[in-house]
């Protein structure tokens, strides 16, 4: 089962995760809102396919599960920050959680909950757009949250960052026995290594 397999995996992996359908869509606006969704994972082989229950295609062993979605969003400034609070995360019931794709964005974790930060939020800021930028469009509110954990996926200082051309990132999270909320990443490098890691 893949969902309930997501707390052993770590290290170098064969597995080929993608989101398809309206979960694939870089901007996730309007097609996949944020909640409880029914998501299925399509298995074949090494391959895993990620659907919403109504576009859910294919062959291959499925397995339904009650997701969390936290998609981005591209709206300006800072609407580019996709957010839920782990009261409204656990009123939902859900026992597994699921971003969309990070290409430049970042992921934040802390006492009150998580957050999406989009890779252009920093523009509504002056200059390039950098860590300390989307520190600013955070807000001092944010950043000063205790238990605060980050992790942002880039191409590396002084590329150019095209959405899924230099790697990607998909974070998926579950409740642990104690029901507290654990995480894993799964990273594919511009080169197409795969890996499982602990967030």
């Amino acid at each position: 089962m893949f969902w309930s397999d997501l707390k052993s995996l770590h290290g170098n992996t064969t597995m080929n995760i993608h989101l398809m359908g309206e979960l694939s869509n870089p901007q996730n606006m309007k097609s996949a809102h944020r909640g409880a969704q029914e998501f299925i994972a399509i298995t074949n082989g090494n391959n895993v396919d990620i659907y919403s229950k109504k576009e859910a295609t294919g062959g291959g062993a499925r397995h339904q599960q009650t997701v969390y979605w936290l998609p981005w969003s591209g709206a300006p400034g800072k609407g580019q920050i996709t957010e839920a609070t782990w009261e409204s995360i656990n009123k939902t019931g859900c026992d597994y959680f699921l971003t969309s794709e990070f290409t430049g964005c970042r992921f934040v974790v802390d006492d009150i909950g998580v957050s999406h930060v989009a890779y252009g939020a920093g523009n509504a800021v002056a200059g390039p757009t950098n860590s300390g930028q989307r520190d600013s469009a955070e807000g001092d509110s944010r950043l000063a949250r205790s238990g605060r954990r980050k992790m942002s996926v880039s191409a590396g200082p002084g590329t150019a960052l095209n959405y899924d051309i230099n790697g990607y990132a998909i974070v998926f999270g579950y409740r642990d026995a104690s029901t507290r909320w654990a995480f894993r990443v799964y990273r594919v490098d511009g080169l197409g290594a795969r890996t499982w890691s602990k967030f």
